[in-house]
């Protein structure tokens, strides 16, 4: 299948980032997470694509670079991303900062890691390589911190709360974006891809809500239904056999005759065999 033609990815940018755009659509409608705003306009949107509100109303900020790069710090400065980074933490006030990447940008994603690897009794710097800690210097720099303490800390607080994801190309995008599509709604892919894009430009700049998105998709012009699967006679049985085959896993016998002691799986079996549990375990 193509990619949607028209308007939408024109304005977002690039194909990339309006795939991701409407897979954040697709995470707000199955309820992971609260609202998605698109697009709008101030300090709030510096340097990113679009705000999430997530259930807890928290909020995360969603930047995206199509180009399949190996991304340094120097690169990422220069295309605003650590200037976009500092500002939505601050002054736009968000929890969360998420860098989507078709490329790479190991130096950085590394600095995000070993920040919540964070020790209170050891110097941040002590947990870094050589490597790691020249970058680092070079994250304070473009970050305008003072090469102390106080600076280190506060650089180490932004990186704890930037989160790096790689590799994540216009193929692959468009993969999760059509299984999204299959698993959410009746009628042909394309359908559903189209109209969830055209809601969102219409949209720009305001909040959308799991309902919202419902209540237009189901109105004229698009009459897009949502997939039952609990309707599925399939799905049931699918869903049936992993079941049975997640129980014979927990009676397997593995050492000496002996079972091994799992208290979380009884948790898991009471939740499943709840009538009003989870939909998602």
């Amino acid at each position: 299948m193509g990619l949607p033609a028209g308007g939408f990815a024109d304005k977002v940018g690039n194909r990339h980032e309006a795939l991701y755009v409407v897979s954040a659509a697709l995470e707000v409608y199955r309820s992971n997470r609260a609202s998605l705003r698109w697009e709008g306009l101030g300090g709030l949107f510096r340097g990113i694509e679009y705000r999430l509100t997530l259930q807890g109303g928290s909020i995360e900020c969603v930047q995206c670079k199509g180009a399949e790069k190996n991304w340094t710090i120097g690169m990422l400065d220069a295309e605003g991303v650590l200037s976009a980074i500092k500002s939505q933490l601050t002054s736009a006030h968000a929890s969360r900062f998420v860098l989507i990447l078709a490329g790479t940008a190991r130096p950085f994603r590394e600095l995000t890691e070993r920040a919540l690897m964070f020790q209170p009794d050891v110097p941040f710097v002590g947990l870094l390589t050589k490597a790691q800690g020249s970058a680092f210097k070079q994250m304070l720099k473009y970050w305008q911190l003072p090469d102390d303490t106080d600076g280190h800390e506060q650089a180490r607080a932004w990186l704890s709360r930037t989160c790096v994801h790689e590799h994540r190309t216009l193929d692959l995008a468009k993969k999760e974006v059509e299984r999204e599509c299959e698993d959410c709604f009746k009628g042909p892919v394309s359908a559903s891809w189209a109209a969830i894009r055209d809601i969102l430009e219409v949209h720009l700049g305001q909040s959308i809500s799991a309902d919202k998105l419902l209540e237009v998709l189901r109105s004229d012009p698009y009459k897009i239904e949502p997939r039952d699967w609990s309707r599925v006679p399939d799905a049931i049985k699918s869903v049936n056999a992993l079941r049975d085959r997640f129980l014979a896993q927990l009676k397997r016998r593995l050492i000496r005759g002996q079972l091994l002691a799992r208290p979380e799986s009884q948790l898991l079996l009471n939740a499943i065999g709840t009538a009003g549990g989870p939909g998602v375990l």
